[in-house]
């Protein structure tokens, strides 16, 4: 059993699938319905004093249809550099946060301020048509970041190729970095230790229950990264989102993804910290179940959901969502049991 939930838990974590993966955009697409032609970034160094850099090129619609996409950028802080300015790879916690994390992987408005140069915040483009575009970024925190365009609609995402960056001056935290980084961390933290303390509690009340003080600790690791997760998009969606105009349908998945794993984190502290009654036992099978249909959802619900969001806030490897999927049934399934076993108690007390 303890092997088992030792699996259940890892099976929770956030991962990335490779190092290539971990940018979530695909420049190379060929099938994409826009081209990106003779980009180029007007410098590969700026200073956080005010300063910009221009990203300019051309958008080109090689649909039969009007398309409609929002200009927008990707950061990833993909490469660190030495005090002699040499490029030493890619940041080596960069995967263990992702892991944990999946809104670390996006960015964009925690280093940068956007401004588009004479471009609407929506860009119609008609068949065959051609829009030149120039995307100015204002960097916020010293450092070295991975800059592509990033040109949003409501049926795909197409980036440029993208430019290293070397940003000096300033290293105090961003706005952007503080709500959706460190606040999430923090309050994911905190939740776990107070979880964990409430179970023990409810242990040496009950210290003969070894299996469901495992349950619960599955339980609290599970809603502590959980609620990383939707802090992180909450925080994300009042800021960057709103300046998506051209995927009005995807803003409200988030939304709705959102609430759903509000509803699931909610579930998870009350079966974490909750005594034992029938009332625990019927909220711990409905989170570990609406879990697994979460997860479900996101793992095979690709062609009738589709969302931006999916590819970034909402982005978990292939095969955890599975672990995670057969972890909640798991569970689910335990508790359904142990709840058939009371009610059976009961009624042979009864008679």
């Amino acid at each position: 059993m303890f092997i088992a939930t030792g699996v259940l838990l890892l099976s929770f974590a956030y991962t990335l699938e490779n190092n290539a993966y971990a940018h979530n955009i695909s420049p190379g697409v060929r099938s994409l319905p826009v081209r990106i032609d003779n980009e180029q970034f007007s410098s590969n160094r700026a200073n956080t004093d005010g300063g910009f850099i221009a990203v300019t090129g051309t958008l080109t619609s090689l649909a039969t249809e009007r398309i409609k996409v929002s200009p927008y950028i990707f950061v990833t802080p993909s490469e660190w550099v030495g005090a002699n300015g040499v490029r030493h790879g890619t940041l080596p916690y960069y995967d263990l946060l992702a892991f944990i994390y999946p809104p670390y992987r996006d960015q964009s408005n925690w280093y940068f301020r956007v401004e588009l140069n004479n471009l609407p915040s929506s860009i119609v483009l008609e068949p065959g048509e051609k829009v030149d575009y120039e995307i100015q970024i204002y960097p916020l925190k010293a450092g070295a970041y991975h800059v592509h365009s990033f040109f949003l609609s409501e049926n795909f995402a197409r980036s440029g190729l993208g430019q290293t960056i070397l940003v000096t001056g300033s290293s105090a935290p961003t706005t952007g970095e503080i709500t959706q980084l460190y606040l999430p961390l923090v309050l994911g933290l905190t939740s776990f230790v107070i979880l964990i303390i409430r179970i023990m509690q409810i242990s040496r009340e009950n210290a003969h229950l070894a299996r469901e003080r495992i349950a619960r600790v599955y339980f609290a690791a599970k809603s502590s990264l959980e609620t990383m997760w939707l802090a992180g998009v909450l925080f994300w969606l009042a800021t960057a989102a709103p300046y998506f105009p051209a995927i009005e349908s995807r803003y409200a998945f988030a939304l709705s993804a959102s609430a759903v794993l509000a509803a699931i984190v909610i579930g998870g502290y009350v079966s974490a910290a909750a005594k034992q009654n029938a009332r625990h036992l019927a909220f711990a099978i409905m989170t570990s179940a609406v879990s697994a249909a979460f997860c479900f959802a996101l793992l095979f619900g690709e062609g009738w959901l589709y969302p931006y969001y999916k590819e970034l806030h909402f982005l978990v490897d292939g095969s955890a969502l599975f672990l995670a999927m057969i972890a909640n049934s798991i569970i689910a399934i335990y508790f359904a049991v142990m709840a058939r076993k009371e009610g059976k108690n009961k009624l042979t007390s009864v008679a």
